[in-house]
């Protein structure tokens, strides 16, 4: 009987070590990893990546009780991709949104821009991105810093620069990223809950297209 029992025991012990193995590779792939045209990157090749607006890009909160809304109608992308063993980084990344107008409130006459930059112009350095998942892609800034800081102006009420903080997560599909009420991000303007929209197609220095999988 206490031979059975034994046998039993370690019968037990191995589903469970072996369910727990199956577990772990499990996490350990369920990271996203970068392709071109369909081809896996070989991991610790660099290659860089443009982005192309596909889609008008809006950020949206309130600020004060007023709700605020920035239309970008151009967006661009540049930054270095690497697969790791562990998922697909992106680094070093900027971006540069252009026609970048106040569309709410309206009437009031409301500009947007980085501060330095002209009206109509914001740019977000130094981002960083992870694909966390074959289908999705996380955004982030430097540890301690913001994305980006909007300046309002033109409108006393909402006159002030504004640092936009957290993480922009997008959705993958193709070779294109985007940003959409679902996609996961979790941004502030202001200190207040943001919304942000849009999409981007990505390419990659001989053109072809990249996209994000297993």
């Amino acid at each position: 009987m206490k031979r059975k029992r034994s046998l039993r025991l370690l019968g037990l012990a191995l589903v469970v070590v072996c369910a727990f193995g199956i577990t772990s590779v499990a996490s350990a792939s369920a990271a996203g990893h970068w392709y071109h045209n369909g081809t896996r990157y070989v991991n610790g090749v660099t290659d860089t990546v443009t982005g192309t607006q596909t889609s008008s890009f809006a950020l949206g909160a309130k600020l004060g009780g007023v709700k605020v809304e920035i239309t970008c109608t151009g967006e661009s992308t540049s930054g270095t991709l690497e697969n790791t063993a562990a998922a697909g980084l992106f680094r070093s990344g900027t971006i540069h949104f252009t026609g970048c107008t106040v569309t709410k409130p309206s009437g009031q006459g409301c500009t947007a821009n980085s501060p330095g930059e002209s009206t109509g112009h914001i740019t977000v350095t130094n981002l960083s991105a992870t694909a966390t998942s074959a289908t999705s892609v996380e955004f982030t800034p430097p540890a301690g810093s913001p994305f980006v800081e909007i300046h309002i102006g033109g409108c006393p009420a909402l006159e002030n620069t504004y640092p936009v903080e957290g993480q922009a997560t997008a959705t993958a599909s193709g070779n294109v990223l985007s940003f959409t009420s679902t996609s996961g991000s979790a941004l502030t303007l202001g200190g207040a809950t943001a919304t942000f929209t849009g999409s981007s197609a990505q390419k990659n220095s001989a053109s072809e297209n990249v996209e994000v999988g297993a």
